[in-house]
């Protein structure tokens, strides 16, 4: 059984992992694809995504964006941050060949590009590119995730999102490497918004992820939900998904 100083150092070094990756008008992401949205020029949005898949078991991504105006945005994100506090060292780092699993952690370079085709539909195109950034410099490698999306936005507050997505196994490991994104965000009320998405394929990143939007403010927003992993993915556990959203600032 865990001690009471043995839980309070976990807490406390997941609270400093979150302030170490928080250094910096909608949802960027939903839980794992991206939303559809685009950040306003000269605005920052910030996501933090922290998953519980054990007691000792941690996962977290960090987002952070910047708009360019003309449909453009850019970005840096911090992918597959994983800790194991029953393992030592509790940080969890993956090099070269990594045959089951993706490369962890990997730094990746964000741009997406949006066409507005009408008032209620647009289409993005994006990638996240970059390496791993396990600690031998020379086993860095180039990995991607691209993708082709489009946002149909009903009335009654309610958002469709669906598309493709391709990779590689440096991403997700092993499985499938091109398949079908698909979300939703339903307003509930003012405040509220249920919020689903669907990544297809049985490689490590194909779950689906079902919960719920809190905005506390015009540029904050909470949101928590539970992960499911497909049925052919083997490589995923359930997990609680907790993200904090900042955005235009």
């Amino acid at each position: 059984m865990l001690s009471r100083n043995h839980i309070f150092q976990k807490l406390l070094l997941i609270i400093i992992a979150f302030l170490i990756f928080d250094h910096t008008n909608a949802q960027q992401n939903l839980f794992n694809i991206p939303s559809g949205d685009l950040t306003p020029k000269n605005k920052i949005f910030y996501q933090q995504q922290i998953n519980i898949n054990a007691i000792s078991q941690y996962a977290a991504k960090s987002h952070l964006v910047y708009g360019l105006g003309k449909g453009w945005e850019i970005g840096f994100n911090l992918l597959n941050m994983n800790w194991d506090f029953a393992k030592s060292p509790v940080f969890r780092t993956s090099a070269p060949p990594a045959q089951a699993t993706p490369f962890y952690p990997v730094g990746v370079i964000t741009a997406q590009k949006q066409w507005v085709l009408d008032e209620a539909l647009t289409l993005n195109i994006g990638t996240q590119a970059g390496v791993n950034l396990s600690e031998t410099v020379t086993k860095k490698r180039l990995t991607h995730f691209s993708y082709l999306l489009g946002k149909y936005q009903l009335t009654h507050g309610i958002k469709l999102v669906g598309g493709s997505y391709l990779t590689d196994e440096r991403m997700v490991g092993i499985g499938n490497k091109m398949c079908i994104l698909a979300g939703t965000e339903v307003h509930l009320s003012k405040n509220w918004l249920f919020m689903a998405d669907f990544v297809s394929g049985d490689n490590k990143n194909g779950v689906s992820v079902l919960g719920f939007t809190y905005n506390v403010n015009s540029r904050f927003q909470l949101c928590a939900g539970w992960q499911i992993p497909n049925l052919n993915n083997r490589a995923e556990t359930p997990a609680l998904v907790f993200e904090v959203n900042l955005f235009n600032f």
